[in-house]
């Protein structure tokens, strides 16, 4: 990738300074948020849909209430650590967020973004009780870069080799290359 000539501050410390053409809007303006209505004990081990509760492990569920892709994190437990891309059918738990319908963001760029940085502005301001929850005022003002969408395909393209090197797979085996 190749440097920016022109930068500026973004007037977000975790941020930082950030390419001059790049803007930053809130959360809200690029994603409709929910949560999901299920709870654990709607799971079934040979579920024919996945299940996304508060952890890394995916369940399994037999009904779907989205189709589509969406990126989801969960609510309470290990904010800012769990996050999930999904393509398809699905169904999620009761404190888990789901952000679809993405606009000005591709949804894979959005998901590499808070991956990366929703625990920058949450963690900070979590909703503590028993345990730390993110509450929805939180996420909708989180702030989000939104560079072109040349730089969002090549930041996907990018972070998807990256990922999947560390797992130990090349390209050519994914099909990437003919």
């Amino acid at each position: 990738m190749t440097a920016y000539t022109s930068d500026k501050t973004s007037g977000i410390q975790w941020l930082g300074k950030i390419p001059a053409h790049w803007r930053i809007t809130r959360l809200r303006s690029l994603v409709d948020i929910s949560t999901g209505a299920k709870d654990t004990i709607d799971q079934k081990m040979d579920g024919g849909y996945p299940f996304f509760v508060r952890s890394q492990a995916v369940k399994r569920i037999n009904s779907w209430s989205f189709d589509g892709e969406a990126v989801l994190t969960a609510g309470d437990g290990d904010i800012g650590k769990i996050f999930h891309y999904v393509n398809g059918k699905f169904d999620y738990h009761q404190r888990v967020y789901m952000f679809c319908k993405f606009r000005e963001v591709k949804a894979k760029y959005f998901y590499y973004f808070i991956l990366s940085n929703l625990h920058n502005e949450v963690l900070s301001l979590t909703a503590k009780s028993t345990v730390d929850s993110i509450r929805l005022p939180m996420l909708l003002n989180f702030p989000v870069l939104v560079p072109t969408w040349e730089e969002q395909y090549a930041i996907i393209e990018f972070l998807d080799h990256a990922d999947l090197m560390m797992r130990g797979g090349s390209p050519r085996s994914r099909g990437w290359l003919s």
